[in-house]
């Protein structure tokens, strides 16, 4: 009933790379539905900028199964630490939220 993801990632080319981590546990309520939480984070790693940069991210995803097609809604929030976003007045920010809905029919 209870799932729990871990992914690491590291890059390094002499001193330009990156960092992150993320975790996704999803708990299943029932043979047709699961959700999940999956928290992320990414720093860019530069001797040349001296600022890092990085995100954090919150997705909030069901999974809900009827015979061969699966729906998948999707919340999204997204931090930043700097403007790496642009807001509904074509402004930059450093925050972004989303929805979407993924449809997934398989063939048999």
């Amino acid at each position: 009933k209870l799932f729990l993801g871990i992914n690491t990632a590291y890059a390094d080319n002499e001193g330009e790379g990156f960092y992150g981590a993320a975790l996704y546990p999803q708990y299943e309520w029932k043979d047709s539905f699961k959700l999940g939480l999956r928290g992320e984070y990414f720093s860019r790693i530069s001797n040349v900028i001296a600022n890092e940069s990085s995100i954090f991210t919150l997705t909030l995803t069901g999974s809900y199964v009827v015979d061969e097609l699966t729906i998948k809604p999707e919340i999204r929030l997204d931090n930043g630490s700097k403007d790496f976003f642009i807001d509904n007045d074509l402004m930059p920010t450093k925050s972004l939220a989303s929805f979407l809905v993924a449809a997934i029919y398989k063939f048999n």
